[in-house]
């Protein structure tokens, strides 16, 4: 499975979501690609202040599975307008 991974303020600056995420991936053997190749994509979704990311993120996958995670998506299931599903915990499993 090819991933996309949208830019968010956390990945922009290569924090530890974005690190351990793409060693999960490679563990699985899933690639991460650029977003016109992407089978699916995510998105991190910390607060509010995410929310535009969170609507461009949209828009780029199209039909594709959007998922949104990060700590937003404890509280955050009016998130689920925007994505096709919720990650809640540490989604250290594919």
């Amino acid at each position: 499975m090819k991933v996309y991974f949208h830019e968010t303020q956390k990945i922009k600056h290569g924090l530890y979501t974005y690190q351990t995420l793409n060693a999960i991936m490679r563990h699985y053997g899933m690639e991460q690609v650029d977003e016109p190749d992407a089978d699916i994509v995510l998105v991190s979704v910390d607060s509010a202040v995410d929310l535009p990311s969170l609507k461009t993120a949209r828009q780029l996958a199209g039909k594709r599975p959007l998922i949104a995670g990060g700590f937003e998506c404890f509280v955050g299931e009016y998130l689920l307008a925007y994505c096709d599903a919720l990650n809640v915990g540490e989604g250290f499993e594919f």
